[in-house]
């Protein structure tokens, strides 16, 4: 059954015109042999058999073992392989050495920051913690050096503790810090009482001293640039 072109509706043959949108109707005369030559025409062969073949062809070639993967690129290999391609795989030598450059300034800079929490001491002409003129450029926690027995008596506002040398040498304790306000930017209230005590080597002193109010934490300086914190302590 034919359709207008025009609005889609369904009309007779024998219209000259759409009943619905009046749409002149224009009709094609039918060939001859047309309809023989749809009856001879041989049918199309179909390709399935051959399709079914090529897919699984192809899945065989493109077939991913993703287990194989993941046991291969493991995050070592990914890390070696990225190494390697940074610092050899370049192929200009001017960039080798940029890259070669750059990976020792990083290299020398982690290590410039992290040398201060070191508990090392690097010589280089002189004791590298020490400035030219004998002071400190930096302080590292004291090794074999033990703070007890530390109390704070709120009546009189005095704070006492004992500290044991356990080093080869004798130290000095120079000066107590007393920091009664904490703050980041270094700005809170801080009291620096200069010492002077000589502690032996394998002995004990006890060190009393005055505070305005209890501490924050306190900050105890020894010579060879060595120094010890406390924050707890028993109050009486």
């Amino acid at each position: 059954m034919p359709f207008c072109s025009n609005c889609g509706f369904e009309v007779s043959s024998d219209d000259n015109f759409c009943v619905k949108c009046g749409h002149k109707l224009k009709k094609v005369p039918l060939q001859p042999n047309s309809q023989e030559n749809l009856s001879n025409k041989e049918p199309l062969k179909s390709n399935t058999g051959k399709q079914e073949n090529l897919d699984k062809d192809s899945s065989k070639e493109h077939f991913v073992d993703w287990r194989h993967l993941e046991e291969k690129d493991t995050t070592k290999k990914i890390i070696k392989k990225a190494f390697l391609h940074t610092f050899s795989d370049s192929d200009k030598l001017n960039i080798k050495l940029v890259n070669i450059i750059l990976g020792a300034l990083i290299f020398a800079m982690i290590v410039w920051i992290s040398l201060p929490y070191l508990n090392a001491t690097i010589n280089i002409g002189q004791d590298a913690s020490h400035t030219a003129d004998g002071s400190c450029r930096y302080r590292l926690e004291a090794p074999n050096i033990f703070v007890t027995n530390t109390t704070f008596n709120a009546d009189n506002k005095t704070m006492s503790l004992t500290i044991t040398n356990d080093q080869n040498e004798d130290v000095i304790l120079e000066s107590i810090a007393k920091t009664y306000e904490f703050k980041f930017d270094n700005s809170g209230d801080t009291e620096v009482e200069d010492s002077g005590l000589l502690i032996p080597k394998g002995q004990s002193s006890e060190v009393s001293f005055l505070v305005s109010s209890e501490p924050y934490i306190l900050g105890l300086d020894f010579s060879g640039c060595k120094k010890k914190k406390v924050s707890e302590w028993d109050t009486i």
